[in-house]
């Protein structure tokens, strides 16, 4: 029997097609979800939490979340179906695999991974164009050098590259820390960006000095600073170290700043 060269590939094209047709879906329900209306003049993106996955993954998110006293049964507190209610997101949805653990097994056949920095590259810099050059900023909340085996073993120097690459104007840390002050250090002398932390005690000793950061490099005006009192994670909980409170921002730095020249100030 003589197989054509052209039936082949129609044969071999045929087969793949299920393989495709889950990305088809995913690309079809969310072709619009990033065409943001634009507005102002300048553009501040966050993100947080990568944990060191620059690969993409399948992330579940979770089924139970604790609400402590008052913030019992309100946001961020809620998942599942209680989440889809209260924010209207249909069920069979991309929001709903991105924000619940919802149908998770058939979501995620149906729209596959998330994240990986390859992709979160090419949406920044289309975010970024959309606003024009120097309009934008580009920060993270934090826990961004440390969740995979490879940041832990490179104590998360390979994130800071990572970092730099995404072009991360201004971060915070949290797990950031347990890699101990020698190799925070080394990490912040290789990152491009500010560094925002106050009030640090890796010790007993301050791991900072009280130098405050003009942050964000003032573009268009825009000004980064702290306006938080000092406040507990929680109603009725207090998180000390050493009997020193360890997470603690001043209001009069963002009053200090309203006073200059910024036309805005983002706290």
């Amino acid at each position: 029997m003589t197989i054509r060269r052209r039936d082949f590939l129609k044969l071999t094209g045929t087969a793949a097609l299920p393989a495709v047709l889950p990305r088809l879906a995913r690309s079809a329900d969310t072709v619009s979800i990033y065409d943001l209306e634009r507005f102002g003049n300048a553009r501040i993106l966050n993100l947080t939490d990568t944990h060191a996955q620059l690969l993409p993954v399948y992330l579940r998110e979770p089924s139970v979340n604790l609400g402590i006293r008052a913030m019992a049964g309100k946001p961020p507190h809620l998942v599942g179906r209680a989440f889809l209610d209260r924010f209207g997101i249909r069920p069979d949805s991309a929001d709903a695999y991105a924000f619940t653990c919802v149908d998770f097994e058939k979501s995620a056949a149906r729209f596959g991974k998330l994240g990986g920095f390859a992709h979160l590259k090419t949406l920044i810099d289309r975010l970024r164009s959309d606003v024009g050059g120097g309009r934008s900023l580009l920060l993270d909340g934090g826990d961004l050098w440390q969740g995979t085996g490879l940041a832990n073993t490179m104590q998360g120097a390979d994130m800071v590259e990572a970092a730099n690459l995404l072009g991360i104007e201004a971060m915070t840390g949290h797990w950031e820390f347990t890699y101990g002050e020698k190799a925070l250090r080394s990490n912040l002398g290789r990152f491009k960006g500010e560094f925002l932390a106050q009030n640090v005690y890796l010790t007993q000793e301050a791991a900072f000095n009280d130098r405050r950061l003009s942050c964000g490099r003032d573009r268009t005006g825009v000004s980064l600073c702290a306006d938080r009192t000092p406040q507990t994670i929680y109603p009725g909980l207090d998180v000390r170290h050493s009997r020193r409170r360890i997470a603690e921002t001043g209001r009069r730095a963002a009053q200090q700043r309203q006073g200059r020249c910024h036309r805005a100030v983002v706290a």
